[in-house]
């Protein structure tokens, strides 16, 4: 819930467990075990599904997108984009 609440910002494994009051490594353990996906990976998805809701709504550019929804680099966040969906964004954005 507290990823869904705040992707957009700069969260990562130990700032999600500092916040929820449990060790890193538990966190992450138990995350993969319950949802069976890791914690950064479940944090990109949710980041990429906003990212392809704003690329299709037109109004921002891919750069703002990836600055949007969390991502502190354009370039991380178009590989990360292409690895999850299997195109470039731009790609995407053309094809939509």
């Amino acid at each position: 819930m507290y990823i869904n609440l705040y992707f957009k910002e700069p969260i990562n494994v130990q700032s999600i467990a500092d916040e929820i009051g449990f060790n890193r490594m538990y966190l992450a353990r138990k995350f993969k075990e319950e949802l069976n996906i890791g914690v950064i990976d479940y944090l990109h998805k949710k980041r990429i599904e906003e990212a392809i809701f704003l690329i299709e709504q037109g109004r921002l550019s891919i750069t703002d997108i990836g600055i949007h929804v969390g991502f502190s680099s354009y370039n991380y966040f178009c590989k990360v984009f292409k690895e999850l969906i299997g195109m470039t964004t731009t790609d995407y954005k053309n094809s939509h």
